[in-house]
């Protein structure tokens, strides 16, 4: 009987401590939206001579990077070397919080039954938005 009990009381006690874990992690990621911020996808043709230049120099891996230039405020996510064309990037979401600027985007493949190619591609967005000295925050 006595064993019983002390596995009794070892799984609710293993089930309190998880629950307190989880319950202080969650807490810990959660971000509160206060505002969706207006912006604009810019093509690559619109782009500086300066971003352009920084682009070109880290585009062969996945990088991040904020930019700001004359009053406008650029937030670029690359992607890195992919091994065909066909790809986009869709901005999921930018939205400022009381802490900073968070951006999520996603790369999507090329569309299914569209011939693959054995070109490299390195594909990028480049994102203008109001600048409201924040930190950004990449997803």
């Amino acid at each position: 009987m006595k064993k019983l009990s002390i596995k009794k009381f070892a799984i609710l006690l293993a089930g309190q401590i998880l629950g307190m874990f989880l319950i202080s992690c969650g807490s810990v990621n959660v971000i509160e939206k206060q505002e969706d911020l207006p912006f604009t996808v810019i093509s690559e043709e619109c782009l500086s001579k300066e971003l352009l230049e920084i682009v070109e120099e880290r585009k062969q891996k996945p990088f991040k990077l904020t930019f700001s230039d004359q009053g406008d405020f650029y937030i670029v996510q690359g992607y890195g070397e992919q091994n065909s064309g066909g790809y986009s990037i869709l901005v999921n979401a930018l939205f400022r919080t009381a802490n900073g600027i968070y951006i999520d985007t996603s790369l999507l493949g090329p569309k299914v039954g569209t011939p693959k190619s054995d070109i490299k591609t390195y594909p990028y967005i480049v994102v203008r938005t109001k600048d409201i000295n924040l930190p950004v925050v990449f997803n």
